[in-house]
């Protein structure tokens, strides 16, 4: 609860403000407070390395709004993983879906290059930037670190791109493939 009145009552849009109530990594799935939409994205890279990512967008009850799986070229896992942020912020803005958002990762290398910026340098440069850029357009935005295993439904949003052929799949409705995931979490979030 702390953690979620530190988000609310920060000034700065990129920051989710005094977080020293928060020490603790999220293990369980929460509903974002009222007037929030939550964002968890995922990236994943497989032996072959195929590189996908996915996720999905929820409102303050925990319904799904809307999900995605994209396929990705070759990259690494920490660019997947921004890649599942910019495509789930990109969706936002063009389904004018919310201006005050929260979203989540269980990496914490892109949760850290986020609030922290990214050297020129860096690979993911490029990717932060446009991730930046999107969320100066909204009127909050707090990243949070969270466990993987309050990450499960992004997880499989994610790995569910390299089945199929097509390279970016939106879902306006839960695919059935997430149903149990989704349960799960709302079961154990409220």
């Amino acid at each position: 609860m702390n953690c979620a009145k530190s988000i609310i009552n920060s000034n700065n849009p990129f920051d989710a403000g005094d977080q020293s109530d928060c020490t603790l990594i999220t293990r369980n799935w929460v509903c974002p407070p009222s007037g929030f939409i939550k964002l968890n994205g995922d990236g994943a890279v497989s032996y072959s390395g195929t590189s996908s990512c996915g996720g999905l967008i929820r409102d303050p009850d925990g319904r799904c709004i809307m999900a995605f799986s994209r396929k990705l070229d070759r990259c690494s896992v920490i660019k997947a993983e921004l890649w599942a942020i910019t495509q789930g912020l990109r969706l936002i803005h063009l389904k004018k879906l919310g201006t005050h958002i929260l979203i989540e990762s269980n990496s914490l290398e892109a949760i850290t290059l986020l609030r922290n910026g990214c050297p020129r340098q860096n690979e993911c440069f490029d990717i932060v930037q446009e991730i930046s850029e999107l969320a100066a357009s909204c009127e909050t935005v707090s990243y949070l670190h969270i466990g993987r295993e309050a990450n499960l439904v992004a997880d499989l949003l994610a790995k569910q791109c390299n089945i199929g052929e097509e390279n970016l799949i939106i879902y306006d409705s839960p695919p059935s493939f997430i149903f149990r995931a989704l349960a799960a979490d709302l079961a154990g979030g409220l």
